[in-house]
């Protein structure tokens, strides 16, 4: 049978300060934590994503080009960074193939046009 016993300490788990500076310890999943700390620890671990908006907590979140987000988040968007580059480097490849393109479709415009208006 494990024993179960009250950890009793005067010092802060997160900041290590002493009571007297503090005041009063609270627990806090197995720490002790003054007020201010017990407030900070409880904000960090009801966190939200600001883009999918979900509770995700401080340790798993994450900063992408400036940007805090859930790891979920992160890897969308990298996906969709990802497929823009290769769109745009298809187009930049294939340019020249786009002009002939475009010439050819005005030349049948124009052609049929002078068939049209030809007796």
């Amino acid at each position: 049978m494990p024993f179960e016993f009250k950890r009793t300490s005067n010092v802060c788990d997160r900041c290590k300060k002493d009571v007297s500076e503090v005041g009063k310890l609270k627990e806090f999943e197995e720490q002790l934590l003054c007020s201010n700390c017990y407030e900070k620890t409880e904000s960090e671990k009801h966190l939200k994503c600001p883009k999918c908006k979900r509770e995700v907590g401080l340790e798993k979140m994450t900063e992408y080009k400036n940007e805090s987000m859930c790891y979920e988040c992160k890897d969308n968007v990298k996906k969709k960074e990802e497929k823009t580059k290769v769109r745009k480097k298809f187009l930049k490849t294939n340019w020249f193939k786009w002009i002939m393109i475009g010439f050819a479709t005005a030349g049948f415009v124009v052609s049929a046009y002078f068939v049209s208006i030809t007796p």
